[in-house]
């Protein structure tokens, strides 16, 4: 009983070591405020109350709240453990620019997921951030662009290209260097084509039309 007490204690501390306690306050007070009430309840354990709270800002986009909710299901805490799930959860955090999930959750969760599983999961990531940029989310542009690179089992250039490229298009030219990286990586006879695609995807979105998971099967 002894030993289960202290491993137990272990992993209390690892969740308070390991959550996400620092976020910028936002234009949205009200998730500002469920935020630090969801890191409040971690604090006090009351970790079921702390998923709650971070679970609908998790699915509205919140990259620190998709972190600490895969953190407490990893874990088993105020949800029932659900390894592929905390992937999930994961990878939407990482690829929207939280990295330190990988070193955390991404390349330990990869080693309890088994292979045939991953496929439905990455999936569903894909599914999340392709609504998202339909949603008007342009931020989420680079996020697929990063599924395409880091999330997939090999690395697809054409694909992160395009979405990279539109995201600099709209106006991220902060990620310039990035997309030219991805674009050496691409084979010169391929290129005008990648680029007409692009364009294609460009004015779809442009014009407040939706991408569709088929047209992104090429």
């Amino acid at each position: 009983m002894k030993i289960k007490l202290i491993k137990y204690s272990f992993i209390i501390f690892l969740i308070n070591f390991f959550i996400n306690i620092n976020v910028a306050q936002s234009d949205n007070d009200e998730n500002y405020e469920k935020f630090s009430e969801g890191v409040k309840a971690v604090k006090e354990k009351e970790y079921t109350i702390a998923a709650d709270l971070f679970e609908p800002l998790a699915i509205n986009g919140d990259i620190d709240a998709q972190y600490n909710l895969s953190i407490l299901i990893r874990n088993g805490l105020g949800r029932p453990q659900n390894f592929g799930l905390s992937l999930k959860w994961a990878w939407l955090s990482y690829t929207g620019g939280f990295e330190k999930a990988k070193t955390v959750l991404i390349d330990k969760l990869l080693t309890f997921v088994p292979e045939e599983n991953l496929e439905e999961i990455r999936n569903e990531v894909l599914n999340y951030i392709l609504k998202s940029i339909n949603d008007g989310n342009r931020g989420s542009l680079n996020q697929i662009g990063k599924y395409y690179l880091e999330v997939i089992e090999n690395p697809n250039y054409e694909k992160a290209y395009v979405f990279y490229s539109i995201s600099v298009a709209f106006g991220a030219t902060e990620i310039k260097d990035i997309r030219d990286e991805v674009l050496d990586n691409i084979n010169n006879e391929n290129i005008m084509n990648i680029q007409n695609i692009t364009n294609d995807f460009f004015e779809i979105l442009r014009e407040g039309d939706n991408i569709s998971l088929k047209q992104l099967d090429w």
